[in-house]
């Protein structure tokens, strides 16, 4: 399977994160596939409820990336869009794990701070 590390993180927060959802709209799964999706292989939208955060993981032609925003109560897009550009499968799986790892510590410290 293409993106299985990816997949395998998003599983693996799916069941240890009871408001986390993910979406996926990705080209590599359609047969036959268009010329659209074979140029946007991976595109999923992912939600964490409990963080506050949306996250858009695509690849795109030639670039590999994971961009995130915080998000509202009503799971409206707030603030800035940050973008984390990878150069292979293997780093973007690697770089959403990290990013989720640092965003569930500083969850933490908000959390004992409160």
């Amino acid at each position: 399977m293409k993106y299985r590390e990816v997949y395998q993180i998003l599983q693996h927060r799916t069941l240890h994160s009871p408001a986390f959802s993910y979406t996926d709209r990705s080209g590599w799964r359609v047969k036959p596939p268009t010329y659209l999706q074979l140029a946007n292989p991976l595109n999923i939208i992912a939600v964490d409820n409990t963080l506050c955060y949306r996250f858009w993981i695509t690849h795109s032609g030639r670039d590999l990336r994971i961009s995130y925003c915080k998000i509202n109560q009503k799971e409206a897009n707030t603030g800035n869009t940050w973008c984390i550009q990878c150069k292979s499968k293997g780093e973007l799986a690697v770089s959403l794990a990290n990013l989720f790892n640092e965003l569930d510590a500083a969850y933490s410290q908000i959390q004992k701070g409160a």
